[in-house]
């Protein structure tokens, strides 16, 4: 009995492919990627709203205009899904957190060192003036004047 290669690889490459689209049809459900976004924090409210619409209209009404005046209340009904943030949008955070952090302590560094060279007090000319009157002291001393 001889075998059939091309038949052999065509019922081979039949089987796959079937047993892939098993597995895609029967995958996972709507229902189950919901309460799996439940469970990491999805919250969906249905949020009402009531817009009132005023229409004025105007009829001609005994050789006259009359204007009437409509109102209508409109209920807006509409869902707002809250989505928490993933892992990368919490890290990423944390770092611009950090380095405004890291920021502001090298702004308050400089800060603190303008200031200080600011108002550095002249102890140079204190001990030169001090020095030029004991100088002085000692000469009226010497000389006894």
């Amino acid at each position: 009995m001889k075998i059939n290669w091309n038949h052999l690889i065509a019922f081979i490459w039949a089987l796959l492919i079937s047993v892939l689209w098993l597995f895609t049809m029967y995958g996972c459900s709507g229902q189950y990627h919901y309460a799996k976004a439940i469970k990491k924090g999805v919250r969906c409210e249905t949020i009402t709203d009531t817009i009132e619409l005023t229409r004025i209209d105007s009829v001609f009404v005994n050789n006259e205009w009359v204007k009437i005046v409509t109102k209508y209340d409109t209920i807006i009904r509409y869902n707002e899904v809250f989505v928490p943030k993933t892992r990368y949008q919490i890290k990423t955070e944390y770092k611009l957190k950090r380095d405004t952090i890291e920021l502001l302590k090298y702004q308050t560094k400089i800060e603190y060192k303008t200031i200080k060279e600011k108002y550095k007090f002249p102890w140079g000319w204190v001990i030169l003036a001090a020095v030029i009157l004991v100088i002085i002291l000692v000469l009226k001393k010497m000389f006894k004047l």
